[in-house]
């Protein structure tokens, strides 16, 4: 699930007890979430972060561009608006508006 906070606690809430929440999303710097301490031992369901997915870009990147390369990866199909640069303001705009 996302970085958000409020959406950290629901994942955790719906995690069943032995399952895992992986935050995928970044939150603010500042942001902050308030759990039950017990919980987070008694629910043996551990909490846990994922930077780029815990890609090592050593290994990862080369293996990305091959799959690319080959065929076996379509970026194309991943891309959903090109933006012109002229334009590039708008774009970030609309990302952070998700």
């Amino acid at each position: 699930m996302v970085g958000n906070p409020t959406t950290i606690t629901q994942a955790w809430d719906a995690a069943r007890r032995g399952g895992t929440v992986a935050l995928v999303g970044m939150s603010a710097a500042d942001a902050m979430i308030t759990m039950p301490a017990l919980s987070l031992a008694s629910d043996d369901k551990p909490l846990c972060g994922s930077l780029y997915g815990g890609t090592q870009a050593r290994r990862d990147i080369p293996l990305i561009v091959e799959l690319a390369e080959t065929g076996r990866l379509d970026l194309a199909s991943m891309v959903t608006r090109r933006v012109p640069l002229h334009e590039v303001n708008d774009a970030i705009r609309a990302l952070e508006a998700g």
